[in-house]
């Protein structure tokens, strides 16, 4: 297990803290401007990469990263009670991961707030709040996801909640969200 608390990564030319390997724990870090030191590049704050399982990153803050502010490609994580801000991509991007809870985080003003994309299945997202996204607050492409007890307002060029699933919402679950607008209405 490697477990990273109270630190700073600021302005650096790669990732602020990558992570490769299971039960990982990052608690009470910041990182900040991750790939926007000289030329802007596609850089995360906190990149959780493939393979990586059971870890739990609480009490984060990823801001005005290049990238997203927190990336999973992992499995079965806890992304739990973080604050992602202002960064180019997604607040919190989930993409072809399964069985992890995002719950209780704050994103604002990054291109979507929360984004499952294809591949995410069986993933908890609840509880969050997501506020003045450019594109959306909560964007789900995953499939058997529960989405749930979420606050979504104010955000951008498409919707607080939109299922890219096509009719229906497939087999994703919308329960108990707080939204303004949504792209189905399935979603609730």
């Amino acid at each position: 297990m490697n477990e990273v608390k109270n630190s700073t990564a600021a302005y650096g030319p790669g990732h602020g803290f990558e992570v490769n390997g299971d039960r990982s724990k990052l608690t009470n870090n910041t990182a900040t401007g991750a790939g926007c030191d000289i030329a802007p590049l596609p850089m995360d704050g906190i990149l959780i990469h493939v393979g990586s399982s059971l870890g739990e990153y609480t009490h984060n803050v990823a801001n005005d990263n290049c990238g997203n502010g927190i990336n999973n490609e992992g499995s079965t994580n806890k992304i739990n009670n973080n604050v992602v801000a202002g960064n180019v991509q997604r607040g919190i991007r989930s993409h072809d991961s399964d069985n992890n809870q995002i719950i209780g985080n704050a994103a604002v003003n990054n291109s979507d707030g929360i984004r499952l994309g294809s591949g995410s299945v069986d993933n908890l997202v609840r509880g969050n709040r997501t506020y003045g996204n450019w594109d959306d607050g909560i964007d789900v492409n995953g499939t058997t996801n529960t989405i749930t007890e979420n606050i979504s307002l104010g955000n951008g060029a498409t919707y607080d909640l939109e299922d890219d699933n096509g009719a229906g919402c497939d087999t994703n679950t919308w329960t108990s969200n707080i939204f303004g607008t949504r792209s189905q209405a399935c979603i609730n």
